[in-house]
């Protein structure tokens, strides 16, 4: 039975990283290296990654599945992911986290991040 342990977006690069898998490769996978994992954390695992300019995901057919292979991650998908993981546990809320400094840096870094997707487009 399926229950309580939900798979981060950190934990799912680390574990599909170079490898080509459909998502029932990918339940499989998992319930394998993590028995009783929540399967739709599964899902928003893989939104997350898919959305993150931080990871080069390509994605192609196999069969009548689609097939996701994660190319590439930065460390600062790392990093962003064990900030966001120790505020939930904390009960912290974004919002009330970030002092003015660091709400200017993160500003910051978004504005570079959409300078270089500008550029790469």
């Amino acid at each position: 039975m399926k229950g309580n342990i939900k798979i981060t977006a950190a934990q799912l690069a680390k574990i599909i990283q170079g490898q080509t898998l459909t998502v029932p490769e990918m339940h499989e996978l998992l319930g394998r290296i993590h028995p009783g994992y929540e399967p739709e954390s599964l899902w928003v695992a893989l939104r997350t990654i898919r959305a993150s300019p931080n990871c080069i995901m390509e994605t192609s057919i196999r069969g009548k599945h689609r097939a996701y292979h994660l190319r590439s991650v930065s460390g600062r998908f790392f990093a962003r992911s064990a900030a966001v993981c120790s505020r939930r546990e904390r009960g912290d809320h974004r919002a009330n986290h970030f002092t003015e400094d660091e709400m200017a840096f993160i500003q910051r870094v978004t504005e570079f991040d959409r300078l270089l997707r500008t550029a790469r487009a």
